[in-house]
């Protein structure tokens, strides 16, 4: 398993960058996607891909 992570700080713009990511990577078959947010300093979306190449 391999692990993708991401960071904006917009969840439309987190959104966007994952979906370009998928549609980029055929080859990857998604096992979970775990979001997160951040407060503090600086307010950021995060997520994780967990995926397999096949």
């Amino acid at each position: 398993m391999r692990v993708k992570g991401f960071e904006e700080r917009t969840m439309d713009k987190l959104e966007q960058m994952i979906n370009k990511w998928l549609e980029e990577n055929l080859n990857a078959e998604v096992i979970d996607i775990k979001y997160d947010y951040g407060r503090g300093m600086s307010d950021v979306f995060s997520a994780l891909i967990i995926y397999k190449s096949i």
